[in-house]
C-alpha cells in the first residue's frame, strides 16, 4: 500500500501541468530561467520559443546606457562600446562591451552610434552605416539595414523602431532635417514618408507601447516654429502615417512648450514649459485628452535645462531619471523634495552615447538577418540622397 502511494505521489510531481497552467507560469518567469528551461523537454521549448508566447512575454522594464569608455580617445575602436544596464532603483546593475556581436566591423574606426528605438525587448542601434536588431536580455544581435546618412551628424536628426502586426514586421524610421524615411526589417528597402510638420521643431522623441512618439511644434517653416501650436505626434506603422495625440492642457498659440517626454508609471508624460517653470504631466488613459493631469512642478534651475534642449524622462514611485542630451547629463530628482542626485557613479557624463528604455523579453532577431542582395537592389534608388547630406556635414564642419 505505501510503495503503491509513494509511486503514484512520484507519478504525479514528475507530470507536466497542463498547457494553460503551464503556459501562465513560464509567462511570469524571468529570461534568465526561461533559457534554462528551454533544455527541460521538447514540449517546453516549442512553448518558450513560439512567437506567440515571445509577443506575450514581458517583464520588467530596463534603462540602458551606451558609453564609451573614459580610458579610451574619442574616436577609438569599436572595442570600447559598452553598454550599461540600469535596474528599476536606477543603479547601475551591469556592464559589458558590445564587441562580442559586431565582429564583422573588426579593423573600421567609428565615430557615430545611435539607440535608433526599442520594441518588444528589441533594441535598434547603429554604429556608423550600420544597424543592428539587439536583445539586451538574450544577447542576440544581428545586422538588420544600413543608411549613408548615419555616418554623418546633422541636426535635427531622429528615429523611431516600431512593430507592424499586420505584417508581423518591424520598421525603422529615420527623420533627417528635410525628410523622413521608413524601412521594413523583411524588405529592407528605404521610403520616404509624408510628414507634414517642421522636423527642426522637434524638441523631444519617446517610445512608448511600441510606437514611436515626437514632441514638435504644427508649423512647417523654421522661422515660424513657435507661432503654432504644440503637439505630439506617433507614427503607425501600419498606415506608415503621423496622427495626433490629443494634449488638452497645451494651448494653441500660448508660449508653453513640450521640452521632454517621458514614462511616469507606466503612463505617456510629457514636461510643460512655461514661465520658468515645468509642469510634469501624465496621461493617465492612453488616446484621452481629459486623462492629462499634473503629477509635479518645478523650475527650470532644480532641472538646469532651458528650453531648447532635448530631454528624455523615466519615474518609478517618485524618483525621476532625467536624460539631459544637451550636457549628456543624467541625473535623479526626488519629486516629493525636490532633492537631485547624479546616478550610474561608474560612468562619466560626458562618455554618454545614448539612453533607451527597455523590457525583458525573449524576442529573437534573427529571422530579420541582412541580406546584402537585398540592398544592392536599392542602393542607387538613395545616392540622390547622399549628397546632400555631404553637403550638410560640410557645412556644420566649417560652422565649428
Amino acid at each position: 500500500m505505501t510503495t503503491s502511494f509513494s509511486t503514484s505521489l512520484r507519478m504525479r510531481s514528475t507530470r507536466t501541468p497542463p498547457p494553460d497552467i503551464l503556459r501562465y507560469i513560464l509567462l511570469r518567469l524571468p529570461v534568465k530561467s526561461l533559457l534554462r528551461l528551454q533544455s527541460v523537454c521538447k514540449e517546453w521549448r516549442s512553448l518558450i520559443q513560439d512567437s506567440d508566447f515571445n509577443h506575450s512575454y514581458s517583464h520588467k522594464e530596463r534603462l540602458i546606457v551606451v558609453s564609451e569608455s573614459s580610458d579610451t580617445p574619442r574616436h577609438a575602436k569599436l572595442n570600447r562600446f559598452i553598454v550599461s544596464s540600469v535596474n528599476q532603483n536606477f543603479q547601475l546593475e551591469k556592464v559589458y562591451y558590445f564587441t562580442e556581436h559586431l565582429s564583422l566591423l573588426n579593423g573600421t574606426y567609428f565615430h557615430r552610434r545611435h539607440v535608433l528605438g526599442s520594441c518588444n525587448g528589441l533594441v535598434l542601434l547603429s554604429v556608423d552605416t550600420h544597424i543592428f536588431l539587439w536583445n539586451p536580455s538574450t544577447r542576440h544581435c544581428i545586422k538588420v539595414l544600413e543608411h549613408e546618412c548615419l555616418k554623418y551628424s546633422v541636426r535635427g536628426f531622429a528615429s523611431g523602431f516600431c512593430y507592424d502586426s499586420s505584417r508581423g514586421d518591424y520598421k525603422a524610421v529615420l527623420l533627417l532635417p528635410h525628410f523622413v524615411i521608413v524601412a521594413s526589417l523583411r524588405q529592407k528597402e528605404w521610403r520616404q514618408v509624408s510628414f507634414p510638420y517642421d522636423l527642426l521643431s522637434r524638441r523631444a522623441s519617446l517610445h512608448f507601447r511600441n510606437i514611436f512618439h515626437l514632441a514638435l511644434n504644427d508649423v512647417r517653416f523654421q522661422d515660424f516654429r513657435y507661432s503654432g501650436c504644440e503637439k505630439i505626434v506617433y507614427f503607425d506603422p501600419v498606415s506608415e502615417k503621423f496622427e495626433v495625440l490629443p494634449t488638452s492642457k497645451v494651448k494653441e498659440g500660448g508660449i508653453n512648450i513640450i521640452g521632454a517626454l517621458g514614462v511616469i508609471q507606466g503612463c505617456l508624460s510629457m514636461a510643460l514649459y512655461e514661465n520658468h517653470t515645468i509642469e510634469i504631466l501624465t496621461m493617465k488613459e492612453y488616446g484621452v485628452a481629459e486623462s492629462w493631469v499634473t503629477l509635479y512642478t518645478v523650475s527650470w534651475l532644480q532641472l538646469l535645462v532651458g528650453s531648447y534642449c532635448r530631454v528624455t524622462f523615466y519615474s518609478l514611485k517618485n524618483n525621476v531619471l532625467i536624460w539631459y542630451w544637451g550636457e549628456r547629463k543624467i541625473f535623479v530628482i526626488d519629486m516629493m523634495t525636490k532633492e537631485r542626485q547624479n546616478v550610474l557613479g561608474g560612468i562619466r557624463d560626458e562618455n554618454i552615447v545614448d539612453t533607451c528604455l527597455y523590457v525583458e523579453s525573449l524576442a529573437s532577431p534573427h529571422e530579420y538577418t541582412w541580406v546584402y542582395e537585398q540592398h544592392k537592389h536599392f542602393s542607387k534608388k538613395i545616392k540622390w540622397i547622399q549628397p546632400t547630406f555631404e553637403k550638410m556635414n560640410e557645412v556644420e564642419e566649417g560652422q565649428q
